[in-house]
């Protein structure tokens, strides 16, 4: 008689295995992306600092600050100081600081999906659906295309649903 019992320990390990595995892949599809935008956006239309702010609706953590990923793909929390300049010119200086992020892997797959989603929104908008469509391709790996490969693909935000 073969016993019916499910171990708990076992899939919990299992569990870890594949939130490890998503992460690590959010991590290289973050890389692509970041890299694949050129330029990559300036943060809140300044001139100096470029980084770009995730939308975390439903990830956000009211105690973490301003979550941006930068050109190099990783998330980092932005920390901007404004401070008045020395002379009596008005001006203020500004300062930034980008924290790492003390995040647990389900943390940081939750900031680095809605990451993932706006930064390829961006390119979908500056390079069109075909372009995006090719990256999803090589960062999946090899898989039959949904469909006739030539329809047009989706607006922004419904294309991970097709892949």
């Amino acid at each position: 008689m073969q016993s019916d019992s499910i171990d708990p320990i076992v899939k919990r390990a299992i569990a870890d295995g594949v939130l490890h595995r998503a992460a690590g892949e959010l991590n290289k599809l973050l890389e692509e992306l970041a890299a694949a935008l050129d330029p990559f956006p300036f943060f809140m239309g300044t001139s100096s600092i470029q980084a770009f702010e995730i939308d975390s609706a439903g990830v956000a953590d009211p105690a973490r600050g301003c979550v941006v990923v930068l050109p190099d793909g990783r998330l980092r929390e932005l920390v901007l100081r404004m401070m008045p300049s020395p002379s009596d010119t008005g001006r203020i200086d500004q300062s930034e600081e980008f924290k790492e992020l003390d995040l647990a892997p389900s943390g940081y797959v939750a900031y680095a999906y809605a990451a993932a989603v706006e930064l390829a929104c961006i390119l979908e908008q500056r390079e069109g659906y075909k372009t995006l469509y090719l990256l999803a391709r090589h960062a999946l790996g090899p898989f039959d295309p949904p469909g006739d490969a030539s329809e047009e693909l989706p607006p922004c935000g419904k294309l991970w649903t097709r892949l």
